[in-house]
């Protein structure tokens, strides 16, 4: 049985190469994908987007705000929201 998603996740990378391979394969799974470049923008989106975001998938370490602030943030436009947490390092994060 294959799975195929059905949901949005807003997916916040400041890399933009990782951020369109990442992109590419969750679309591929089926899910609607969101993307945003960093945390400012995340949270914009959060406050903007007119559909249900589903799932955040979150780089942890990123210039200006990162991860876990942006988790904590979020949780207060979109209370209960789940939050996914991504890194290549984690910069003692």
């Amino acid at each position: 049985t294959v799975f195929v998603g059905r949901e949005t996740i807003l997916l916040v990378e400041d890399d933009p190469s990782v951020r369109k391979v990442m992109a590419n394969m969750i679309q591929a799974l089926g899910y609607r994908v969101v993307e945003a470049a960093g945390g400012m923008e995340a949270l914009r989106t959060c406050r903007e987007y007119t559909g249900t975001i589903h799932l955040i998938l979150t780089d942890v370490v990123m210039p200006l705000m990162n991860g876990r602030e942006l988790a904590d943030r979020v949780k207060k436009i979109l209370p209960g929201i789940k939050v996914l947490f991504m890194s290549g390092y984690t910069d003692d994060s």
